[in-house]
């Protein structure tokens, strides 16, 4: 299938690994891609970035800018930033604030995080409020917050409409994740639950898998064979809607530790696959 559009592909800078930000942004321009989605926090488990290697809201001013004149001298654009936290806490909620920040300082528009986890509908209420309260810091900022397909009240399609309509805040938008979406829901289709949500969708995270229900296998995109890329752009681009769609390679659970050269060559794969679809010109 052809997807007659101009997509908007970029890369999360957490298919570098331990390369980190710095390695992104040396080496996507490769890729034939210019567009980052640039972690700000670290990430552990099985896919491992060290918070060394990426520029939290810890680091002075000097340093925050540094990666920023990295972006301008690569020809690098930040289009958004992923540093969500635990938005029960009051002092995660005020961590997310310091990277809407710095999604201003790197130009990025978005910022992707998890919306969070209820036990109840006290922590439910308690939670909304606490996701309208930074939606709206957002908004002062020109920033749109796109929740994550984790495990809460965004889990899947049923629970990111019922938290969409709840909400009914601009700023406050989904980033659908095709990998998570089989990752966290036994059995699901992709596309079923894209279809209910696709009015609210500001971001995609591009990631396949074999579709099996908590099986951490995230290969190049058309390794895994669950996700069908060719009908997500077209549901996407039908609703008017051409990116950005930021590829996710997390790795498969097990394999050797990756190095930069076989990073880069899993997302070369990655982009001949949109390319050979039409997802991407």
């Amino acid at each position: 299938m052809t997807i007659m559009a101009e997509n908007l592909v970029a890369v999360l800078t957490n298919c570098y690994g331990e390369y980190g930000v710095a390695g992104a942004i040396e080496n996507v321009r490769a890729l034939g891609l210019r567009n980052l989605e640039v972690a700000v926090r670290s990430h552990s488990g099985d896919l491992v970035v060290p918070e060394s290697v990426v520029p939290t809201e810890k680091l002075p001013e000097a340093e925050l800018q540094a990666y920023k004149d990295k972006l301008d001298e690569h020809g690098v654009l930040a289009t958004s930033v992923n540093g969500g936290d635990d938005m029960l806490d009051p002092e995660g909620i005020e961590r997310v604030k310091k990277r809407l920040d710095i999604c201003v300082k790197f130009g990025a528009s978005i910022l992707v995080g998890s919306a969070g986890e209820v036990s109840d509908d006290t922590d439910r209420m308690q939670l909304y409020r606490n996701l309208t309260d930074v939606g709206d810091y957002a908004a002062e900022r020109g920033i749109i917050v796109a929740f994550e397909t984790h495990p809460g009240i965004t889990v899947n399609g049923p629970e990111m409409v019922r938290t969409m309509k709840d909400l009914d805040h601009p700023n406050l938008r989904l980033n659908f994740d095709t990998g998570n979406i089989l990752f966290y829901n036994d059995g699901a289709d992709v596309i079923e639950h894209l279809n209910m949500v696709i009015e609210w969708v500001c971001h995609f995270h591009l990631k396949d898998s074999r579709g099996g229900f908590h099986e951490w296998y995230f290969p190049a995109l058309g390794d895994g064979g669950a996700v069908d890329f060719a009908e997500v752009g077209r549901v996407s681009n039908d609703a008017g809607f051409y990116g950005p769609f930021s590829m996710e390679l997390e790795g498969i659970r097990g394999e050797p530790l990756l190095t930069l050269e076989q990073r880069q060559e899993r997302l070369q794969r990655s982009v001949d696959h949109l390319r050979d679809i039409g997802f991407l010109n």
